[in-house]
């Protein structure tokens, strides 16, 4: 499947479209399946090459023009966010290729030393947050007090799929596959994998320290993830306790392989309950199951069987197997589509679409969602 390991958070796009907003002094320009609301007078023509900044980004107070076009976070910098500007959503931020020295002095060191032409390859395939100094802002509650061992095992990925935004060619490369669509939960990304003694990635697990101890059913070795640390267990996680009061832990050694279980943990201490749990309650659903020996994720069928079977909670389904090109006719459509009433009532987050092989993945995240939830 498609997996996402580093989002890129500033990057080098073409303008494709720019539209005027009739009876206001601003341009819809588009860039791949974003839309960004400019000035007029801020000089920018279909076909130009421009930084675009993605929502999420995280941007250092260095530069006191961010005031203008972002929310500041506190002391941490300035946040981009989705917002309405003139009555049209607005995600992202673009600026000339000439507005920050750090990027166009390292642009023309380049075009000197590899040519116009390769450079503009180059380019497009790399991302720029580090040199402007832009991290990824992150907004979650950390699941309980915890200990972690390392960062997570190499032997599986951790789990994301690109917006379809960032797909130009999504339907005329993929319209005719066929997907499950689930529902986009709003929760923290969750890992729990399952590792046998006898098998070659074991040696590698990260070992346990004084303070902290491995939990181990019979030869194998179960461990809990987020995204950046391999959590130990304790009676304050709320990784480890939502596990195992679900029989995550318990269970995971009757799939039969070297595994990863892959979802979203949520709940009502969790990404300001945009879902809507009641206190006190948390769940873990499951998305995904990655296949360690193999080295590639399982059907989408296959980890449905394997939760109904073991009584494990998956993510919502919208629909087991649909052709896109019959679900939506572009990504606007797609975004339109992804509106809608979530599992408990509200507003749902989107949706995300898994490939019937598990080869490949995106998803398509609500406007009025993000409008609503100030998130993106």
């Amino acid at each position: 499947m498609s997996r996402q390991i580093r989002r890129k958070l500033v990057t080098v796009r073409r303008i494709s479209n720019i539209s005027p907003i009739a009876g206001s002094r601003y341009n819809v320009v588009t860039v791949d399946g974003w839309n960004v609301v400019v000035g007029r007078n801020e000089g920018f023509y279909d076909g130009q090459s421009v930084l675009y900044f993605e929502v999420d980004s995280l941007l250092p107070c260095n530069h006191n023009f961010w005031e203008f076009c972002a929310f500041s976070n506190n002391k941490s910098g300035y946040v981009v966010t989705t917002m309405i500007v003139s009555k049209h959503i607005s995600q992202g931020l673009i600026f000339h290729l000439d507005t920050f020295t750090e990027f166009s002095d390292l642009y023309t060191r380049m075009k000197n030393r590899h040519g116009m032409e390769t450079t503009e390859m180059m380019i497009r395939n790399r991302s720029f947050e580090d040199i402007l100094g832009v991290k990824k802002w992150e907004n979650t509650k950390n699941g309980g007090t915890t200990h972690s061992l390392e960062t997570p095992p190499i032997f599986f990925p951790q789990p994301g799929c690109e917006r379809a935004q960032n797909l130009p060619t999504l339907f005329r490369d993929h319209g005719e596959d066929e997907y499950q669509i689930t529902e986009k939960l709003d929760g923290i990304p969750m890992s729990v994998y399952a590792v046998k003694k006898d098998s070659k990635w074991y040696s590698i697990l990260p070992s346990p320290n004084e303070d902290s101890q491995c939990q181990q059913i019979g030869s194998t070795r179960i461990g809990i993830c987020n995204r950046t640390r391999d959590l130990v267990e304790s009676s304050t996680s709320l990784f480890w306790n939502t596990a195992k009061k679900q029989g995550i832990t318990e269970k995971i050694s009757q799939v039969g392989h070297n595994i990863a279980v892959q979802g979203e943990l949520c709940g009502f201490d969790i990404m300001s309950n945009t879902i809507g749990f009641e206190p006190g309650e948390h769940i873990f659903f499951v998305f995904g199951i990655f296949d360690i020996d193999n080295q590639e994720d399982l059907r989408p069928e296959t980890v449905k069987d394997i939760c109904d079977r073991l009584g494990w909670e998956h993510v919502p389904i919208i629909s087991d197997r649909i052709k896109l090109s019959a679900f939506a006719n572009d990504v606007h459509d797609l975004l339109l589509r992804a509106e809608g009433t979530g599992m408990k009532g509200r507003a749902r987050e989107g949706l995300v679409f898994k490939s019937i092989d598990a080869s490949f993945a995106f998803k398509a995240i609500s406007n009025p969602w993000l409008l609503e939830t100030g998130k993106d």
